[in-house]
């Protein structure tokens, strides 16, 4: 079986009056539960906006990243959180969040994927996908929600509420927890953690 791990960071909760501003995929299956998760195939899409708005506490806790798209991204001392998250490359920025999605159909590591999906939708799978994420990605047009498959995977959900023993605090365990990197808020990390999860359930647990 094969899944998406989706997560977004926005400027707060409201998906009709908040932005998105980082959008990262991670493509895993069933077949692949071996492979270092940093070297899944991923895509990533940072939103830059003329104008920010939304929540105070979102914003503070976004502040690196608002910092990084307030300045041209160039790996460097100053701008660590570009140097780990973009490993010495750029990604695309995008004006709208519409110009990103239509970047990942037709010319993201996944475009190939998305082509093949008049037969089947993509199933998603996410910390609160369902909830939080495909709300705010559906703001951007119709062709998101109509490209994934309307059951999606909320592990968080599933293993909080079934008492699985993943983690010992009322919160999924970081893969920056277990690499003993410094711990960040952004959409890539929490899609790794979202398959670390997934991986233990598909392994039967302990």
């Amino acid at each position: 079986m094969e899944i998406f791990s989706l997560d977004i960071e926005t400027t707060g909760p409201d998906p009709e009056t908040d932005q998105v501003l980082h959008i990262a995929m991670v493509r895993t299956s069933t077949e692949n539960l071996d492979t270092p998760l940093k070297s899944l195939e991923k895509w990533e899409a940072l939103i830059r906006h003329d104008r920010i708005h939304g929540d105070a506490f979102e914003l503070n806790m976004n502040a690196d990243l608002l910092e990084t798209l307030a300045f041209p991204l160039v790996p460097g001392p100053n701008n660590t959180w570009a140097e780990r998250v973009y490993r010495g490359r750029d990604i695309p920025v995008f004006r709208t969040l519409h110009q990103a999605l239509e970047h990942l159909y037709t010319k993201g590591p996944f475009a190939d994927y998305w082509v093949r999906q008049n037969r089947r939708k993509i199933i998603i799978a996410g910390k609160n996908a369902a909830g939080f994420d495909i709300p705010f990605l559906a703001q951007a047009g119709g062709e998101f929600k109509r490209r994934i498959h309307h059951r999606v995977i909320d592990v968080g959900s599933v293993a909080m509420g079934a008492s699985l023993p993943l983690w010992d605090r009322d919160a999924p365990p970081s893969i920056c927890d277990l690499t003993q990197e410094a711990i960040a808020h952004d959409a890539y990390v929490d899609a790794l953690d979202t398959i670390f999860v997934l991986r233990k359930i598909w392994r039967g647990l302990p």
